[in-house]
C-alpha cells in the first residue's frame, strides 16, 4: 500500500514541470468527477482537490444517455465522425445493424453541437448538489481549468482573465447559468456592478481625461449622483467647479432623442469617467431643451 504511494507521488511529481504547458483530461459524461484515469489526474487526488465537470447527459434522454455510456469524449468524437452519410442515403436490408450505429453517430454528434459551452443544466444541477458547502474545487469547461468554491449554497468561479487584471474588486463571478449570463462579486461575495469598478479604477487615477477642459460637447460620461451611477453625456461647463450634463433617463431607448436626457448640474468631481459605449444616435444640438454652451442656472433635484 505505501510502496503504491509512494509510486504514485513520485509519477505526479515527475509531472509537475509539465504542467506549466497544460493538463490534457477526457471527460466522461455521466457525473460531475467523471474523467478517464490519467498519471495527471492523480496530481488532484494527492493534493486531495476534486477535479469536477457540469458537461453531462441528462439521464431522462434515456436513448442517449445509454448511447453515451461510460464513453470518453475521445470515443464519442470517434464515434460522432465513423458514419458520416446519413441514414437516408444508406443501402442497408431491414435490420441492418448499421442504420442503429449511423442513428447513433447523428444523436452523439448533435449532443456535442449543443453542448459546446462544456456544460449542460443537468451538469450544473449536479454540481450544486454534489460540490459540498466550502469545498474548493478545481473546474474543468471549454477545455480550461479554474478555481470553483460553493459559498452560502451558490457556486462561484475566480476570475482569472487578464482582461480584469487592473479591476481589484472583480474576484469571484456566479456560476449560476450555463450561457454566460453572470452576476460579479468582491472578495467577501458581496455583488459588483461595472459601474462599482469603473469608480474605483478611476478614483486614484490623476488622468488630463477627467478635466472637463479637455471635454467636447456630447463626450459620454459616467455621473455619480445620490449614490448610484448614471450614464450621461457632457453637455457644458459652468464654472471651475460645475458641469451640466444629461442624464439617460431609465426610459429611454435607442435611437436617443432630446426627451431621453435629463439636465443636471453636477460637482466635476461627481463624473467620474468618459469610459463607456457611447449611445446609438445621440442628438447634435440639444438635450432636454438646453441650448448649446448655455449655462443657464438649474437646481440639482
Amino acid at each position: 500500500m505505501r510502496s503504491n504511494q509512494e509510486k504514485i507521488i513520485g509519477d505526479v511529481i515527475s509531472i509537475l514541470p509539465s504542467l506549466t504547458r497544460g493538463l490534457d483530461v477526457n471527460v466522461k459524461f455521466r457525473h460531475i468527477k467523471d474523467f478517464e484515469f490519467t498519471p495527471e489526474c492523480a496530481v488532484f487526488d494527492v493534493v486531495d482537490i476534486d477535479l469536477v465537470h457540469g458537461w453531462l447527459v441528462d439521464p431522462q434522454n434515456k436513448e442517449l444517455a445509454k448511447v453515451i455510456g461510460d464513453k470518453s469524449y475521445n470515443q464519442l468524437v470517434e464515434l460522432a465522425i465513423s458514419m458520416q452519410t446519413p441514414v437516408s442515403k444508406r443501402k442497408t436490408s431491414i435490420g441492418d445493424p448499421r442504420d442503429d450505429s449511423a442513428r447513433h453517430a447523428q444523436m452523439v454528434r448533435a449532443f456535442l453541437n449543443r453542448t459546446q459551452s462544456q456544460m449542460t443544466y443537468h451538469g450544473l444541477m449536479e454540481m450544486y448538489a454534489n460540490v459540498k458547502e466550502r469545498q474548493l474545487c478545481v473546474l474543468f469547461r471549454n477545455n480550461h481549468f479554474s478555481v470553483l468554491f460553493k459559498n452560502d449554497s451558490k457556486l462561484y468561479t475566480l476570475m482569472t482573465d487578464a482582461g480584469y487584471l487592473d479591476v481589484p474588486d472583480l474576484v469571484w463571478e456566479e456560476l449560476a447559468e450555463i450561457d454566460g449570463d453572470s452576476n460579479f462579486c468582491n472578495a467577501d461575495f458581496c455583488p459588483v456592478t461595472m459601474a462599482d469598478t469603473e469608480s474605483d479604477s478611476w478614483e486614484d487615477d490623476i488622468n488630463p481625461a477627467r478635466d472637463p477642459r479637455t471635454w467636447d460637447y456630447m463626450d459620454p460620461v459616467s455621473v455619480k449622483y445620490a449614490g448610484e451611477f448614471m450614464r450621461g453625456v457632457f453637455l457644458h461647463r459652468i464654472d471651475q467647479w460645475s458641469v451640466g450634463v444629461g442624464l439617460l433617463k431609465d426610459t429611454a431607448r435607442p435611437p436617443y432623442g432630446d426627451n431621453d436626457y435629463q439636465y443636471r448640474e453636477v460637482h466635476q468631481s461627481d463624473v467620474i469617467s468618459r469610459e463607456i459605449v457611447t449611445p446609438v444616435g445621440l442628438p447634435e444640438a440639444m438635450v432636454l431643451g438646453v441650448p448649446v454652451g448655455q449655462a443657464t442656472t438649474h437646481t440639482l433635484v
